[in-house]
């Protein structure tokens, strides 16, 4: 692998209504689908594998991105690692019923298991026979992945739909 490129899945309903979605299913909105094509515009890379979550949100945009470069859609490597964070009982209730503390939420996926589930990802990654690859994939994950590779990173957040590239 010669270069990774990242990006959060575009706006899904769920960010929309303010939900914790974890690995709820929820659909890209109209914006998230403007997002993705922005996002494939943007870039001047062109990817000879893209590797997607299976939650609908990030393979749409996965599917977008392909589609605008002309890459198959049937190509696109569709792989459990690189779900959300599995958020328990939060998922599907409002941001206001509190953080993703797992001493509050013994139910979430504990953010060790997240980061070694990342690790397992970016070794996936690097077996993959491509200088370009493109993940779509979803915040915690892409964070624990950040941290991965630079255990100094900050844990914030991707932007949704912004292609950013991981490894030189």
């Amino acid at each position: 692998m010669k270069s990774l490129y990242v990006c959060r899945h575009g706006q899904p309903t769920a960010n929309l209504s303010e939900t914790y979605a974890g690995h709820l299913d929820t659909p890209l909105t109209n914006y998230g689908r403007k997002q993705a094509r922005q996002a494939a515009f943007a870039t001047s890379v062109k990817f000879d594998s893209i590797v997607s979550s299976p939650l609908i949100r990030a393979k749409e945009t996965a599917d977008i991105i392909a589609g605008q470069q002309g890459y198959p859609l049937d190509k696109i490597i569709v792989n459990d690692l690189f779900k959300e964070r599995f958020l328990g009982s939060l998922q599907g209730q409002p941001y206001t019923i509190g953080d993703e503390d797992e001493l509050v939420f013994t139910d979430l996926e504990k953010w060790a298991d997240l980061r070694a589930r990342a690790a397992q990802g970016l070794n996936f990654l690097r077996n993959l026979p491509s200088d370009n690859i493109l993940l779509v994939a979803h915040g915690s994950l892409l964070a624990a992945m950040r941290m991965e590779l630079d255990p100094s990173a900050s844990v914030d957040e991707l932007d949704n739909a912004v292609i950013t590239r991981y490894i030189p």
